[in-house]
């Protein structure tokens, strides 16, 4: 007795378990570059396969909640100011008028911004 397609169960499909880079790009909605740069530059974890370069589902997951994460308590650790973490600087300048005050802001060095950085939360760079 022959088995019609109707009898043969259908397996459930195989579970991808590791992404493309393209996959990865599309899946964050970013582009190659950054994800090359993200893999190269930000610690993304990836399993090598000569030259190719495969990031694994979970891990890709929990690198995002990670950074998530790392993002919030930075967030949290800043103070609630309008600077933007930007060292508030007043000058007095003379003027024809008179004296005035001048308010710049100084950008902080990427030395500053790594030591404001909670700890746990590290950018790894290659």
């Amino acid at each position: 007795m022959s088995r019609r397609k109707a009898d043969v169960p259908e397996s459930a499909p195989t579970p991808i378990l590791l992404l493309t880079v393209p996959q990865v790009a599309e899946a964050l909605g970013l582009g190659l570059t950054k994800v090359y740069d993200l893999i190269n530059y930000e610690g993304l974890p990836y399993v090598p396969f000569g030259d190719l370069k495969r990031v694994h589902v979970d891990s890709l997951r929990e690198w995002v909640k990670q950074r998530e994460q790392c993002n919030l308590a930075w967030n949290d650790s800043r103070p609630d100011d309008s600077t933007n973490g930007h060292r508030e600087k007043r000058t007095r300048t003379m003027t024809e008028k008179g004296p005035i005050s001048i308010k710049t802001y100084e950008r902080p060095t990427k030395a500053k911004q790594a030591a404001s950085r909670p700890s746990g939360c590290v950018v790894v760079k290659g």
